[in-house]
């Protein structure tokens, strides 16, 4: 009795069904390639966030910094003595930011503003905000225009 082969074996079908070495190389390669490229996608998408989220806690030290002033600002007050009375009662450095802080009243005719007509008690407040990262030093500049709170708040 002659022993038979199972009719699934059959060696030159066998040599026809599998990948040869050139396909699998060829395979490996563009796997790499993408792999590569979601690697340094996911790289810049962390650094990106990183630039956000720094520039989102500088514009919230530069919001709090106007509303010091809004709270302090007068019709009757100095401008020198509001800015060192800001200086004297805030951290030089806010949540690892660097700040600083300048008044103008452009009515004042000390600033030239072009065509704008400026009220007589407008201030031109503006802000700049440093820090660093990874020995990389930024900053972010943030103006607004406030006016007097009223002699009886």
């Amino acid at each position: 009795m002659s022993r038979r082969r199972p009719h699934f074996f059959n060696p030159a079908a066998l040599s026809r069904a599998g990948f040869s070495l050139i396909e699998v190389l060829i395979a490996m390669v563009i796997l790499s390639i993408g792999a590569t490229s979601l690697i340094a996608l996911f790289a810049a998408a962390s650094s990106a966030h990183k630039r956000a989220v720094d520039r989102t806690h500088a514009a919230l030290v530069a919001e709090e910094l106007f509303s010091e002033v809004q709270s302090r600002y007068r019709v009757e007050v100095d401008l020198k003595e509001l800015l060192k009375s800001m200086k004297e009662s805030l951290p030089e450095q806010i949540d690892g930011y660097f700040w600083q802080i300048t008044l103008h009243q452009p009515a004042a005719g000390k600033m030239k503003t072009g065509e704008r007509e400026w009220g007589e008690h407008e201030l031109l407040v503006r802000a700049v905000i440093r820090w660093s990262r990874a020995a990389e030093s930024r900053e972010e500049e943030y103006l607004t225009i406030l006016l007097p709170r009223n002699r009886q708040d």
